[in-house]
C-alpha cells in the first residue's frame, strides 16, 4: 500500500537548506528579503527554513538622529562621567548593534 503525502511539497530540498543557512550566517545583516531574492523562494519559505535550524533574524531599530535637545542630554551626561578613571570603564559596555541567534530556542 502506497503512503500519502499531505500537503504541499517542499520547495527546497536539504542541501538548499544547508546552503541557505550558510549563506545567512555569512551575510547575517541581509535583509530576509535579499537572501529570497538570491535563492528565488519566498521571504516566508526563508524564515521557516531558518526557524527549523533555530536561527531567529532580529530586527534592526532604526538609529534616531541627533537633534539639538538630545545633543544636550547627550553632552550633559558626558560632562558628568568624565572624571571617572579610564579604568572604571573597562567595565562598561556599550551595545547597539543587532546579530542573529543561533540558538535562541534551546533553553536546555
Amino acid at each position: 500500500m502506497e503512503s500519502r503525502r499531505y500537503g504541499r511539497l517542499r520547495i527546497t530540498t536539504t542541501s538548499d537548506d544547508r546552503v541557505i543557512v550558510l549563506y545567512t550566517k555569512c551575510y547575517d545583516r541581509a535583509p530576509l528579503a535579499d537572501i529570497s531574492n538570491v535563492f528565488g523562494v519566498s521571504v516566508r519559505t526563508i524564515e521557516r527554513r531558518l526557524h527549523e535550524q533555530d536561527i531567529f533574524k532580529e530586527f534592526q531599530r532604526k538609529k534616531w538622529f541627533l537633534d539639538e535637545c538630545l545633543a544636550a542630554a547627550r553632552l550633559v551626561w558626558a560632562r558628568q562621567y568624565v572624571i571617572y578613571p579610564l579604568e572604571w570603564w573597562d567595565f562598561v559596555v556599550f551595545s547597539d548593534e543587532c546579530s542573529i541567534d543561533v540558538d535562541a530556542g534551546n533553553y536546555s
